[in-house]
């Protein structure tokens, strides 16, 4: 295993404590994902803390022939302005 690799775990360790519902939609979404084959569409919206560890987290769950994305969202701000991050999973091209 390579540094960034164990970095990313030493990251995801301390959030899993502290954003445990985050960490659950991750896994779950990627089982999901994986199960269908990217037939679903994973998608839901978080706030901006612990954002680095949160980057850091999806990177360690891989959907099959996909990957994780986070991006500042307008939308999910005027729903929930306390959560105007989309986290998602793209269908790798």
């Amino acid at each position: 295993m390579n540094e960034f690799h164990e970095h990313l775990k030493q990251l995801s360790s301390s959030l899993e404590e502290s954003h445990s519902e985050f960490c659950k939609l991750v896994k779950t979404l990627t089982e999901e994902w994986n199960e269908k084959d990217g037939s679903v569409t994973c998608e839901f919206s978080t706030g901006a803390e612990e954002l680095h560890k949160k980057m850091a987290y999806i990177h360690l769950f891989e959907p099959k022939k996909a990957y994780w994305r986070i991006m500042i969202c307008d939308t999910c701000f005027e729903y929930h302005n306390d959560k105007p991050y989309h986290v998602e999973i793209i269908r790798d091209i």
